[in-house]
């Protein structure tokens, strides 16, 4: 395990000597922060028993940050070293491929969880300026629910990566898979019977609306769970081919 530490530390730490870094951490901040002000202002004119930031998690501005920075904090995870040509040194060291591709994986993800934590700042000031105690249960709940779905839409990042050298074509992939598995969030609102059900399982949409209501369905974290292991598989098996191969 020592291998994974230390190659997701390195990775890890190659992220802020890009500029793509610091481009997406603030254009996360600030489509975060305007939909935190549009949402507040409408709601200060239209009063609703609905929190503002149980709206804000499922808003059109939460999902736009997520399918933009998906793929461009993956892109470079495994096609930079492809291109570079490390990656065939890294495949000639006593390294296993799971560890690699779970080190690749751990960094993305961390790096996933830094952009997102500044948005802690909006909740805390919404909480010290306003009249009403701010409710829990939505905060809380959206913040799970962008964990879990973090954990799914960079494993789809990884298997995007592995399968090229361009790191353009590679956020183009991510961006496919994660925006399809999205679009299939809007089938269960036009489909009835049976068919609502199973699209639902696999709608974010339908379960970040649960999850902003304080309700944690155990089926929804063995989803994500279970997609982002095979995602993980899948990138394993690609670079185990792509290492034959060679």
């Amino acid at each position: 395990m020592s291998n994974v530490w230390i190659i997701a530390k390195r990775e890890l730490m190659s992220f802020f000597f890009s500029p793509i870094a610091y481009i997406v951490l603030v254009g996360v901040l600030l489509v975060n922060g305007i939909s935190c002000i549009i949402l507040i202002q409408f709601m200060n004119d239209q009063p609703t028993d609905v929190s503002v930031f149980a709206i804000f998690f499922n808003s059109f501005f939460s999902w736009l940050a997520l399918i933009v920075m998906t793929p461009l904090i993956t892109m470079k995870l495994f096609a930079e070293e492809k291109k570079t040509g490390t990656y065939e040194s890294l495949m000639t060291t006593p390294l296993q491929n799971g560890e690699y591709v779970m080190a690749k994986f751990l960094a993305g993800y961390a790096f996933y969880v830094i952009l997102w934590a500044p948005t802690v700042i909006y909740f805390i000031l919404v909480n010290t300026f306003t009249a009403t105690p701010l409710e829990k249960a939505p905060v809380y709940g959206g913040f799970i629910g962008l964990l879990l779905i973090g954990l799914l839409a960079i494993s789809m990042g990884c298997v995007g990566s592995s399968l090229t050298s361009n790191q353009i074509v590679a956020a183009v992939i991510t961006f496919a898979l994660f925006g399809g598995l999205l679009l299939i969030g809007f089938l269960p609102y036009a489909v009835g019977g049976k068919w609502r059900e199973v699209f639902q399982y696999f709608s974010m949409i339908s379960h970040m609306e649960e999850l902003v209501q304080g309700i944690l369905d155990w089926r929804r974290v063995i989803f994500y769970l279970s997609g982002s292991i095979f995602f993980l598989f899948l990138t394993y098996k690609i670079v185990e081919s792509r290492q034959w191969k060679a």
